[in-house]
């Protein structure tokens, strides 16, 4: 009898470890699967939408049109400006015109009491200039304008007058001029010059009695006296 119990007790330990060892070995073969699915999971809708979305660019209904800074026009520099500094005169010259200076024992125009304009030629004896005097002097208390009517009737008497006198504007300034025909003729590189359609414009600036005598018709020499101007 205790033959047959203990046989019976040894066959219990060994059903009891082959149902160990099927079991052990079902569950090593089981568990690559397992791995498997967990390294192939879908991830949810939380994380696709945690993931950066490329940027996309949204064309406008309508076209955009950025105005452009409107590019600087350069200002002309004219080298030909002729500034009087003593007086305060300033000239616009034309290409092709000088200046000099008839001021004794001073060369330079631009600190002379006296000074022309003139077209650049090498036979300057027949070509008109433009003269101006800046030291006149009218009688005490003359005014501008009797001055001028002084200066008008003088050449009338010699017939040397072709338009009356009249009041007109200068450098923003009132004159008076009357037209000559052989006024104030003077001798230029030996010879006298005519001065046909000569012209003498009398104005006052600062408290200073200027004279500009044009001694024949020239365009340039009228432009140069139009584009007077006082600093």
């Amino acid at each position: 009898m205790n033959q047959k119990g203990f046989a019976n007790i040894i066959l219990v330990i060994v059903i009891v470890i082959l149902v160990g060892a099927v079991g052990y070995f079902a569950l090593v073969k089981k568990s690559p699967e397992v791995t498997q699915q967990t390294n192939t999971l879908t991830p949810t809708n939380n994380q696709q939408n945690s993931q950066p979305s490329p940027t996309q660019t949204q064309t406008p209904k309508y076209p955009i049109h950025t105005p452009k800074s409107p590019t600087p026009t350069p200002t002309p520099q004219n080298k030909n400006v002729f500034v009087n500094s003593p007086y305060g005169l300033d000239f616009t010259l034309p290409n092709g015109y000088l200046v000099g200076s008839n001021h004794y024992g001073v060369t330079d125009a631009s600190k002379a009491e006296a000074f022309y304009f003139r077209k650049e030629s090498n036979n300057y004896s027949n070509v008109p200039v433009l003269d101006v005097s800046t030291n006149l002097e009218p009688s005490s208390g003359q005014t501008l304008n009797q001055f001028a009517q002084s200066i008008y009737s003088l050449n009338k008497d010699k017939n040397q007058v072709t338009t009356d006198l009249k009041q007109t504007n200068y450098g923003g300034t009132v004159a008076y001029e009357f037209g000559l025909q052989t006024a104030i003729s003077y001798p230029v590189g030996g010879q006298l010059l005519d001065l046909s359609g000569a012209k003498v414009v009398f104005l006052q600036h600062g408290g200073k009695t200027f004279k500009f005598l044009l001694t024949g018709a020239d365009s340039g020499l009228t432009n140069i006296l139009n584009s007077l101007k006082f600093k």
